[in-house]
């Protein structure tokens, strides 16, 4: 049984994080925390997910895919815009709040899914239920009575994370999963690989939201 677990491979996902060190990622970093604690659930590293599942299997062969896919975006805003915490029957959208989808967001993530996934040039797409780009707030395994718990938590402990906020995406960030895949009862094995700025950014780091 050990054997085949550590033969699992890992899989890979890409991210788009605030500037490590910032007010927003240090805020968003702590509200998670407070979530996590409150709600007996994982911690992890503010982002919004540009690319989930990348392909399992070779670290290097990621590596490069996302470094060359990197060099062909520019940078970009991410807005979350004003609006309740929202949630969904998933432990990996079981509190967010949606992102817009402007045209950088979506150029990006349609790109990512025909250099990592095969898919059709031009096509975006994001994961279900919600099938929107959006930052998570809180994993696990809740009831829904849990879930809008938090929600109203949010609402009125954290309000100003429903009124608004952005930053500018400079990089792309590799994460890895622990062997296997991702799911609820590993995130907080998961495992920052690499940053890769934008084809525009500077070569110095761009924050590797390596905290979780």
């Amino acid at each position: 049984m050990g054997e085949a677990n550590a033969a699992a491979p890992h899989a890979y996902s890409l991210w788009l994080c605030p500037p490590e060190g910032s007010e927003l990622s240090d805020r968003l970093a702590g509200l998670i925390k407070v979530l996590a604690e409150r709600f007996k659930g994982p911690k992890f590293a503010p982002h919004v997910t540009l690319l989930g599942n990348a392909p399992k299997g070779d670290e290097e062969a990621v590596r490069e895919a996302a470094q060359q896919l990197a060099s062909a975006i520019e940078p970009f805003d991410v807005t979350v815009p004003a609006g309740k915490a929202a949630y969904e029957n998933t432990w990996n959208q079981n509190l967010l709040l949606f992102v817009e989808q402007n045209p950088g967001l979506l150029g990006a993530n349609a790109l990512a899914r025909e250099r990592l996934q095969g898919a059709p040039a031009g096509e975006s797409s994001f994961a279900p239920p919600s099938r929107r780009p959006h930052l998570s707030l809180m994993y696990g395994e809740h009831s829904e009575e849990e879930r809008a718990e938090a929600a109203a938590f949010v609402g009125s402990e954290a309000r100003w994370a429903t009124e608004g906020f952005g930053f500018r995406a400079e990089a792309v960030h590799l994460w890895a999963s622990a062997p296997g895949g991702f799911n609820s009862e590993t995130v907080e094995e998961w495992q920052w690989v690499a940053s890769f700025p934008f084809g525009a950014a500077a070569a110095e780091d761009k924050g590797a939201c390596k905290d979780s």
